[in-house]
């Protein structure tokens, strides 16, 4: 699937399926989110996680147990490793 952004005077997007996608009866094409937000992209991507979780398009997930060593820096030894060697 791809898909192509049609500017001018108002606003165009076209997908493409290339022919993947066979239909034997009523189709219906995968909603898109389009949305305006200013500044922090981070409230953005927030918003963007609200209309998933509004729309059945993503779980809510309990994160209350896990373990507290998993939130703080992990240490990777291969750079130690490398440097003695």
């Amino acid at each position: 699937m791809g898909y192509k952004y049609q500017g001018g005077e108002g606003f165009g997007l076209m997908l493409d399926y290339m022919g993947y996608t066979g239909v034997d009866g009523e189709w219906e094409s995968p909603r898109i989110v389009v949305q305006q937000t200013e500044g922090d992209e981070y409230v953005a991507l927030d918003k963007y996680l609200d209309v998933l979780r509004e729309t059945g398009c993503m779980k809510e997930v309990d994160r209350s147990d896990i373990p507290l060593w998993w939130k703080k820096p992990i240490f990777g030894g291969w750079g130690e490793q490398v440097f003695h060697s």
